[in-house]
């Protein structure tokens, strides 16, 4: 039989390969973000926008609306409920 302790190490091990797996995934969002912002600032370059400033707004948004969406303090279907 598996005694307490061998379940408490093991439950901390998941507890922080799962830290490690929830910062691996922000921060390739944050990289995407970057890079599509980019792209698409170059690709509004050519209708005469700044790239620099274009590319900061568009990453922010790219960042802000998602976040944004999900800390709204909207209603939200609980378990169950369909």
């Amino acid at each position: 039989m598996t005694s307490p302790e061998d379940l408490d190490a093991e439950r901390k091990r998941i507890v922080r390969k799962l830290g490690l797996l929830t910062w691996g995934l922000i921060a390739a969002a944050v990289l995407l973000a970057v890079a599509g912002g980019a792209l698409l600032a170059w690709i509004f370059t050519g209708a005469g926008y700044p790239f620099l400033r274009t590319w900061l707004i568009v990453t922010l948004l790219l960042l802000a609306i998602p976040a944004a969406v999900h800390l709204a303090p909207w209603p939200r279907k609980k378990d169950g409920d369909g």
